[in-house]
């Protein structure tokens, strides 16, 4: 672990310190966002439009390794102002210093997934990576909060030096998930309980984390990542309980209401992480999944109180067991209101909708051939009558 460091911090630190020229093209890389019918939150970027071409099957090393370097070097555009639009609303937003774009949204809002749009104002050659917005209901839930790295990514994180190795020679394509990571979160977002993934990568990565995702058929959902930098507005590099704590914090802030169930992995602080989260949110924290890739002692006390699986069934079988793999079932008074006696009518009525197509009628069956008639038989002889007598 020691020896891995330095080549990591090293790796980090020239790109997150890396300049370029002033860039001919731009992007406005928007973020999957999400929040609720009384608010919301929208999130974007402003950066050189480097490194964010879709990789292909098959490609070389180099071409990774190029693409990979171009996207954790790309310079952000400082001071963008840009006019980001969403469920009939617009608004022009100015980017941070790191080119940053933060927009938060008074209710009320339409429930749904409603695209964002965006335009960089100034003239500059740009184009846009399109995102949506998710808007959920404003009553009680449950959300599905869970890390990326060795919870649904196999990323070897715990040997940063394999890591980081893995990291510059493999594009989208290559990056493998679990065994029912996918199926597993898929239900429960089926289910209605919205997914949002925390991880500790920095948000130059999205773009391939995104994709990723979506060949591997984990369900689309907000992720909240690292910035990584100097700085006070920089995230530390190798801090994740506090950095994970503020993240934690914004999600349940913009989903008032709905408790939560945190997925991770042995691998970090996720059990330490989830546990303080349990003290800050006592009633509205349901449980959390821990996944064992360090073969930790389900004894241990890092996990008391915590489901600590190896396979993703035995999480899946956790949810279902609490119902939360299943669609909410309507409310009782509305069932009573569609449920009113009525009288029995003689002959039930098949539902309008397409017609029923004539049944075919059975095959006739083939006739006995007939018997030929018998001939008639020939008349007996008259009897001969006796003589009378003389």
């Amino acid at each position: 672990m020691r020896r891995s460091l330095p080549a990591l911090v090293a790796f980090i630190t020239v790109c997150a310190l890396s300049t370029s020229a002033r860039a001919d093209a731009w992007a406005v890389v928007l973020y999957d966002s999400l929040g609720t019918e009384a608010g919301a939150l929208v999130l974007g970027r402003v950066i050189e439009d480097r490194g964010l071409d879709r990789p292909k099957p098959g490609e070389p090393t180099r071409r990774k390794l190029r693409r990979m370097r171009r996207l954790l070097t790309s310079h952000p555009m400082a001071g963008a102002q840009v006019t980001l639009e969403v469920a009939g609303r617009s608004k022009t937003v100015t980017a941070d210093k790191r080119g940053f774009l933060s927009w938060r949204l008074a209710g009320p809002l339409p429930r749904g997934a409603h695209p964002v749009h965006a335009k960089l104002l100034g003239g500059a050659h740009h184009r846009v990576l399109g995102a949506r917005l998710e808007v959920f209901p404003s009553r009680p839930g449950v959300v599905i909060v869970s890390d990326i790295d060795d919870t649904v990514l196999a990323s070897d994180v715990t040997h940063k030096a394999r890591m980081v190795a893995r990291l510059a020679s493999t594009n989208a394509l290559d990056l493998a998930t679990f065994p029912g990571a996918p199926a597993t979160l898929r239900a429960a977002r089926a289910a209605g309980h919205p997914v949002v993934y925390v991880s500790g990568s920095p948000w130059e990565l999205q773009p391939r984390l995104r994709r990723f995702m979506a060949a591997r058929g984990l369900p689309r959902g907000p992720m909240l990542l690292k910035r990584i930098g100097l700085g006070d507005d920089a995230d530390a590099l190798f801090s994740q309980d506090g950095y994970k704590a503020r993240q934690l914090d914004v999600v349940m802030g913009l989903l008032p209401g709905y408790r939560v169930v945190g997925v991770g992995d042995s691998g970090e602080h996720d059990p330490e992480v989830y546990r303080a989260l349990q003290r800050r949110y006592p009633k509205r924290f349901v449980g959390a999944l821990i996944h064992n890739v360090t073969r930790l002692a389900a004894s241990s006390a890092r996990v008391k109180g915590q489901l600590l699986f190896a396979k993703w069934s035995r999480a899946r079988k956790w949810l279902d067991q609490r119902g939360l793999l299943k669609p909410a079932a309507p409310s009782t008074r509305a069932t009573k209101r569609r449920t009113k006696p009525t009288a029995v009518a003689p002959t039930a009525r098949k539902p309008a909708g397409r017609p029923t197509p004539p049944r075919k009628a059975a095959p006739l069956r083939k006739a006995a051939p007939l018997r030929k008639a018998a001939p008639p038989r020939k008349a007996a002889p008259p009897r001969r009558q006796a003589p009378a007598p003389k």
